[in-house]
């Protein structure tokens, strides 16, 4: 089994109305070669957690899973099928 850890640095914003929140970065961490998990945390400009909707897709054939924050503002996504190519 390999392990391996990768960060990913997310460039998106959480719109809320007309207010736009800074999303954290996320951390995609290989447990093995072929499944990935994403995780984070969106906060807003103050730190504050945020219950947002979350959707990631795999690159290569743009297949989706969403998936909603807890009250943390904390989420998790597993590809059971990594690529390490996500947005």
């Amino acid at each position: 089994m390999r392990l391996a850890r990768y960060f990913v640095s997310a460039v998106a914003a959480v719109t809320i109305g007309v207010l736009s929140l800074p999303v954290s970065p996320l951390t995609l961490s290989a447990q093995d070669s072929s499944r990935d998990v994403i995780r984070g945390r969106v906060t807003d400009d103050s730190s504050h957690a945020i219950v947002a909707t979350i959707m990631v897709t795999r690159g290569p054939d743009r297949l989706t899973q969403q998936t909603t924050t807890d009250t943390a503002g904390n989420f998790r996504v597993q590809f059971e099928q990594g690529s390490g190519d996500y947005l």
